[in-house]
């Protein structure tokens, strides 16, 4: 249980340099698809995406949460 912990972790912090350099300008294999919903948003300046990776052919879906306020990721949520 730990080693995944630091697993989703490295993820969650490799996801969060990408997306600091600019939601925009990510470069590589991950693509954002923006979600229109307001229920999944934390606060009004949120933009709310999704994206996935694939390890060793397993999918991984993510949720990240931007404030464009502060212009800063929020949060990231492994969803499957």
């Amino acid at each position: 249980m730990n080693s995944q912990m630091k697993g989703l972790q490295k993820v969650a912090e490799n996801l969060c340099r990408k997306v600091e350099r600019g939601i925009w300008a990510v470069s590589g294999s991950l693509k954002f698809e923006e979600l229109p919903y307001q229920e999944h948003k934390i606060n009004l300046n949120d933009r709310v995406f999704i994206t996935e990776r694939s390890v060793n052919g397993k999918k991984e879906l993510f949720e990240l949460h931007y404030d464009t306020k502060l212009q800063k990721l929020l949060d990231i949520f492994l969803v499957s």
